[in-house]
């Protein structure tokens, strides 16, 4: 899907094709905007698998499953094993997370070591008995979250252990915490790196800590991304469905204590991981809902601990809940419903599996009536889980003609390979192509300059040209072998030499 998922499949792309290991690449010059850990896995699954949509995204995939577990893991060992498989469900079935595990983006990997961090230092400090003498796992984690986005992993996890430090145990945690040797290995593992690409290119690493970090995260408008302080309070909510219905009493109930006679240092540490996380990226001049995924996973296991509890001293769910669960599974089966329908009418999709996955949805439905109707909360939770499921199937399994209709260049670049020459130069005229570049194989050129754009293409041997349809109008008339050989992914046209004369006008 284009621009983010093209851009980073095509960084990965031209690292295996250049060799070019050491600094992120796009289209052949510097790319400013991350450290290359992301690319450099991806490069490695498109080395191994060839350059595909599903190699592109096996190391989301990937990262998004060791997410799941390793939180797992220290949700079992904070609350018990039964909390520790219901952190998994509930993790597992958020729809942001979903989401993200399925894209070539960054995000996901980032979660995936500071998560690993942040569980391992709260299982240091959460189980003196089986405690080892330093939490080397938490500094090593941190020092690969910080070769995955930069210094904002060791912001995160300092103010984490500082907090920590504050709230269980004072000096005497400090000392056992080591921070000075845990430093030294969280820079023996990010340091190599970063020297490296500074004495390579100066202007890459000052461009990226200054810009694409300080300024990305102080100077309002230095970086795209440019949203209200009103914004996360949308998406949050949203980007946490279902759980988001179970939140706010899973957090009043655990932090006070009300089920398990008294607030547990567990629940505590994962309130302080949540906050921590919020609130550095909540002041952020730069706001996307994906910087805010590391905190989904104590959110999942507060949520998860309150569920289990709740379960033993059988108490069955607030109706509410319930409630709103019945909504919003009601929803998603009128969603996937609609799709079926729409899916089955186009004829891109084959009518069983229209028939299939369009029905269903009706035992979920079924489910969250009977946990609203009985207080049946097995039921309420896991009409949560197979909504989730809902979701999934009707996004890849009904709707991928129409997504791909709207984001892919794939077809661009199919057309591109029988249009012309694999040598053959390609331009993008305002139009992002990213994705048309990983597929072709070949490397795409910016210009945004229409006389320059007119004079490329009326050069022997002709480029192609990438641009849209509302810019048409202002290169005015082409050369006249020139026409349009596709178009799509809202409103983008490729243009190419395929005999015959055309004239362009606006659209």
């Amino acid at each position: 899907m284009e621009p983010d998922e093209g851009r980073h499949a095509e960084i990965a792309r031209e690292m295996v094709a250049t060799g070019h290991l050491l600094t992120p690449r796009l289209h052949g010059k510097p790319y400013y905007h991350k450290p290359p850990a992301f690319h450099w896995l991806v490069a490695a699954s498109l080395s191994a698998f060839g350059p595909s949509a599903l190699a592109a995204r096996l190391p989301s995939l990937l990262a998004g499953l060791w997410t799941v577990l390793i939180t797992a893991w220290w949700a079992s060992r904070a609350w018990g094993a039964a909390t520790g498989r219901m952190t998994a469900l509930v993790l597992s079935s958020t729809t942001l997370l979903m989401a993200v595990a399925r894209w070539t983006m960054v995000d996901m990997l980032f979660t995936a070591a500071l998560t690993t961090a942040f569980a391992c230092l709260g299982s240091w400090l959460l189980d003196p008995g089986r405690r080892p003498r330093t939490p080397w796992p938490f500094y090593l984690a941190t020092g690969v979250a910080t070769l995955v986005k930069g210094p904002a992993a060791i912001v995160l996890a300092g103010g984490l252990a500082l907090a920590c430090v504050a709230l269980f145990g004072g000096t005497a945690t400090l000392r056992r915490l080591r921070i000075v040797r845990g430093g030294l290995l969280v820079l023996a593992v990010a340091t190599p790196w970063y020297l490296a690409a500074w004495l390579a290119e100066p202007e890459y690493i000052e461009t990226f800590l200054f810009t694409h970090n300080l300024g990305r995260y102080a100077v309002a408008g230095a970086v795209g991304h440019q949203q209200p302080w009103t914004y996360y309070l949308l998406a949050l909510p949203l980007a946490l469905l279902p759980w988001i219905f179970y939140l706010p009493d899973a957090l009043t109930e655990r932090l006070a204590g009300r089920l398990t006679g008294g607030r547990k240092k567990a629940d505590v540490f994962a309130a302080l991981w949540a906050a921590i996380v919020i609130a550095f990226f909540l002041p952020a001049s730069s706001r996307l809902i994906t910087y805010m995924l590391p905190a989904f996973a104590p959110l999942a296991a507060l949520t998860a601990a309150w569920l289990v509890d709740r379960a033993r001293t059988n108490q069955g769910l607030p109706r509410r809940v319930a409630f709103m669960q019945m909504g919003w599974t009601a929803v998603t089966c009128l969603l996937a419903a609609i799709v079926a329908v729409y899916t089955a009418l186009s004829g891109d999709v084959p009518l069983s599996r229209c028939f299939v996955l369009g029905l269903a949805p009706l035992a979920t439905l079924r489910l969250a009536h009977r946990g609203l109707r009985d207080r049946d909360s097995q039921a309420t939770v896991l009409a949560g889980v197979l909504s989730s499921a809902v979701l999934v199937t009707t996004a890849w399994g009904l709707a991928p003609g129409f997504i791909n209709s709207q984001r892919s260049l794939r077809p661009a670049a199919l057309e591109l390979m029988a249009a012309a020459p694999a040598d053959r130069e390609l331009l993008a005229y305002k139009a992002s192509g990213h994705s048309l570049a990983f597929y072709s194989k070949r490397p795409l050129a910016r210009d945004d300059n229409p006389q320059s754009v007119l004079d490329k293409l009326a050069q022997k041997p002709t480029p192609l040209l990438l641009t849209k349809s509302k810019y048409l109008f202002e290169l005015g008339k082409f050369p006249s072998h020139i026409e349009i050989v596709w178009t799509g992914a809202r409103g983008k046209v490729l243009l190419a030499e395929k005999g015959g004369s055309r004239t362009l006008h606006r659209p």
